[in-house]
Order: C-alpha cells, then structure tokens, then sequence
C-alpha cells in the first residue's frame, strides 16, 4: 500500500497550485496545496473501516436483527465513519462513492440442521443477503461471510448488517471471529 500511495503522490503532485480538488463534502472545490492534495490522495487510497464486538450479541430465532460494532480494529480516512457509542450498527460514508461491505458473522451454536443468514441494508432497504444451512453438528460456531457486494453510496448514507438464524432458540453471536466493516472502492 505504501508504495502505491507514493505513486499516486507523485503522479498528482504537479496539480499543486493549479488543479483544483474537492475540500469538502459538499463538493466545493479549490486550488490544491501540498498538505490538501496529499490528504486527498491519502483519502481516496484509504476511507474505511473494520469493526468487531467485545461481548456476545444474542439473537432471537426467527427473525432479523440488526448486529452491533463496540470495537473499532481500524478505521482511516474520515472519523464520523463508524461511531463505538451511537448508531453502533451503522457504517457512514463521509464521501459519496462505491463502497464494499466486508466481513462475516459467527454464530456461536452446536446444534445441527439449521439455516443462518445474513441481510445488508443501505439506508435501512435491503440490498444483499446471503444464507447458508448447516446439516451436521459442527462441535463448535457456524460462520456466514458479509455479502462483499459494491453499494453506491452517497455522503451521509449508511449500511448495516443483520443476522438471522431458525435455531428454535436464542443464539449470540459471537465475538472471537465476527467482523464487519466497509472500504470506498471509488468515486
């Protein structure tokens, strides 16, 4: 990665002075100074976010429920990204572009012959999902991966992750493996 943003410093440097770039999230735009044009480069190589849990999340049989994120493992770029004390489900872009949902969700269970699922939503609309069964008794959690598919999002939109599962009982979610988080693919 270190290399591919001195690259992209070099190939931009010579806008210094002369292009200009956006400053904001509304979209103004001025001449570029070394620092804005690093910054920029620096945001566009690197806005994203990795998140995890510190304790389990239980997750009633039989219907969605929207997973939260306490533990930040990294997050670069803009700050408002992710928040660890509200809206701690919710991953926000700060820039408009095409983003990339990551991650996978455990379930902490031993049981045999049940489904699991998990659903993306941008802005609260369902947009991906995926689900799998599991048909034996694995002895320890059954994992599920985020669906990685790109949403365009605009500045302020936010995607979140839910869980299912037909456990026929409460099940948590568990912290050693669960990640969930988003990277700005592009504008």
């Amino acid at each position: 990665m270190a290399d591919s943003k001195i690259s992209a410093l070099n190939a931009v440097s010579s806008v210094i002075g002369t292009e200009e770039i956006p400053v904001n999230n509304a979209g103004a735009t001025e001449k570029a100074t070394g620092t804005q044009v690093s910054q920029y480069v620096e945001t566009r190589l690197q806005q994203g976010v990795l998140c995890s849990k510190s304790a389990l999340q239980t997750i009633a049989t039989g219907a969605f429920a929207e997973l939260t994120w306490d533990v930040e493992e990294w997050k670069v770029g803009e700050t408002a990204i992710h928040s660890t004390s509200s809206n701690t489900g919710r991953m926000v872009a700060q820039i408009a572009g095409e983003y990339l949902p990551v991650g996978a969700i455990e379930f902490d269970v031993t049981a045999s012959d049940f489904v699991v699922a998990v659903r993306l939503r941008k802005n609260g609309a369902v947009f991906a999902r995926i689900k799998t069964r599991s048909l034996e008794n694995a002895g320890h959690g059954v994992g599920i991966q985020i669906p990685p598919v790109p949403v365009q999002l605009s500045a302020t939109d936010y995607i979140t992750a839910e869980a299912f599962h037909t456990l026929g009982s409460d099940y948590d979610v568990a912290v050693n493996y669960s990640r969930f988080g988003m990277y700005l693919l592009g504008r």
